[in-house]
């Protein structure tokens, strides 16, 4: 590659944005080493003013395969447009290794740089003009990941309700970190749910740009949970799938409005899944879609993966669930992920 850089480069971190390359014709998906040391404060601090500025959807879930492995799938639904708005995207898959932690493969999301860079409207890293010296900054901008342990994390859009605001912790004596932070601290640091748990109870979690997300998190062992920070109180829900509404809370509304137009009618099942309840938000067809596929087992543990599929069954389940482009903010699967945990 032959970046143009505007951030002054050396060493390791030179040496992280030199190994990018691309893994698809259409520019949309690239993979990057990382070896600078992305724990040093020049790096964390700038990294809060980032953050996802629109809505998005996406979907996820754990199944087991017939031998025993435990499977994680992921669409990211976010579109994003180029300087002539026309949909592009720009995906990193990122290979970290921190000394004394966990390696980790997560695939992150270069397009929101754009709040440092306005090249990366473009949706490449090698058109010769986009400025790849911010790709320093990309651990901390994943979408979804998995670590040696077998502990996979993915964030996924939530709405807020009116009259209620996006999560702002304040406890004395906690650092605040933003979502994709935690998710990486995770990554680097969490073998469990159990400690993720742990870990996500240690920080005070603020929200970027005034949206709120929640985080869906698997382990080796099958055990799944979905982080919520409604009312800036962290719930773990034990849910073996996750769309876009809150699965802590009980509040769905019996019609979802996007722009003041019916898109979607929510009708209340009469069969409870999990530990899970059904709050405000979109995306239940998608819910109820991965519900019937991973095909859920009364009275088995919560939070246990209880399906059985091979590989190919699971992204078949990703792409019952992908959207293409409506027009809408929350439509378009950009990529799926299907983690051996």
């Amino acid at each position: 590659m032959n970046p143009h850089r505007k951030l002054p480069l050396l060493g390791k971190a030179k040496k992280t944005v030199e190994s990018v390359k691309r893994l698809d014709e259409g520019g949309y998906m690239y993979y990057m080493d990382c070896f600078h040391d992305y724990y040093s404060p020049l790096i964390q601090t700038p990294i809060k003013l980032l953050g996802m500025m629109k809505k998005g959807s996406c979907s996820a879930f754990i199944t087991c395969t017939p031998d025993g492995h435990v499977l994680t799938g992921r669409n990211y639904d976010m579109p994003h447009f180029d300087a002539d708005n026309k949909l592009t995207g720009l995906n990193v898959v990122v290979r970290t290794a921190p000394k004394g932690k966990y390696r980790s493969i997560s695939v992150t999301d270069a397009y929101w740089l754009t709040a440092l860079d306005k090249s990366y409207f473009a949706g490449s890293l090698d058109n010769g003009t986009t400025d790849t010296s911010w790709l320093v900054f990309l651990p901390y901008l994943c979408m979804d990941g998995l670590n040696e342990k077998g502990l996979t994390t993915s964030i996924l859009y939530l709405d807020i309700l009116d009259g209620e605001t996006a999560v702002k912790q304040t406890v004395k004596g906690k650092k605040s970190v933003i979502l994709t932070m935690l998710m990486r601290f995770m990554l680097d640091s969490c073998a469990t749910l159990e400690e993720a748990v742990k870990l996500a109870r240690s920080f005070n979690i603020t929200n970027t740009f005034g949206k709120d997300y929640h985080l869906f998190v698997t382990d080796a062992q099958g055990n799944s949970g979905v982080f919520e920070w409604r009312h800036n109180t962290l719930t773990v829900t034990r849910c073996n799938c996750c769309t876009n509404f809150y699965l802590g809370y009980d509040d769905a509304k019996d019609c979802i409005l996007e722009g003041g137009v019916l898109k979607e009618k929510f009708v209340r099942p009469d069969v409870v899944y999990d530990d899970c309840q059904l709050g405000y938000g979109h995306g239940y067809e998608r819910f109820f879609t991965l519900k019937r596929g991973i095909a859920a087992l009364k009275g088995e543990p919560f939070g246990q993966c209880r399906s059985v599929m091979d590989e190919p069954a699971a992204r078949e389940l990703l792409h019952s669930v992908a959207q293409e482009y409506d027009g809408g903010v929350t439509s378009y699967t950009q990529y799926s992920a299907v983690y051996d945990n």
